[in-house]
């Protein structure tokens, strides 16, 4: 895991801190990782939706290494795209330009190409305004029948009946490696 300088991760918390509402009514209801209590609402939107409709399947969706890989262009036009985050965008855009250096044991090894800062306050944020798109679709091609996708960063439930279910997932999948990376 990646930790940036203490001054810059005091900034960058500072800016989740001032935009926590905006990014949580652009994400919310289907991703929860900024919300109060978001891992116990998850846990229990997905136990109660499970418990209500005994005919579903709920797959569990974990996107390999996410933070570390979505594109950080993904980011950038996530943000231009909400009229209420779109000043965040200049922000993210100088901050993610620079390539970030991998260090273990002090010895440089590489370099991210993409990808946010996993350690980094923004990086939740970040990466759930990126993929967020792509979320809503998922969750409105499981509405329809009962169902719901529900995110807690790159941690997903997709839940419905099965017919429904794998296909959308399927979509999601492509959707997000092309996308984003």
């Amino acid at each position: 895991m990646g930790i940036k300088n203490s001054f810059i991760r005091t900034l960058h918390k500072e800016v989740v801190h001032d935009n926590r509402s905006a990014l949580r009514d652009y994400l919310e209801p289907q991703q929860l990782a900024l919300a109060p209590g978001g891992a116990a609402k998850l846990v229990h939107t997905v136990r109660m939706t499970m418990e209500e409709n005994p005919n579903f399947v709920c797959v569990c969706l974990d996107m390999k290494n996410a933070h570390n890989e979505v594109s950080r262009k993904s980011v950038v036009v996530g943000l231009e795209s909400q009229l209420t985050l779109r000043h965040l965008a200049l922000h993210a855009a100088t901050c993610l330009v620079p390539h970030h250096r991998l260090e273990a044991g002090g010895e440089a090894w590489g370099e991210a190409g993409q990808g946010v800062v996993q350690g980094d306050p923004e990086a939740s944020a970040l990466f759930c305004v990126a993929c967020h798109e792509e979320v809503k679709e998922l969750d409105k091609a499981l509405t329809g029948d009962g169902g719901k996708a529900v995110f807690g960063n790159d941690d997903g439930y997709a839940m419905g009946p099965p017919e429904v279910v794998f296909p959308a997932v399927e979509k999601f999948k492509s959707d997000i490696k092309a996308k984003h990376g």
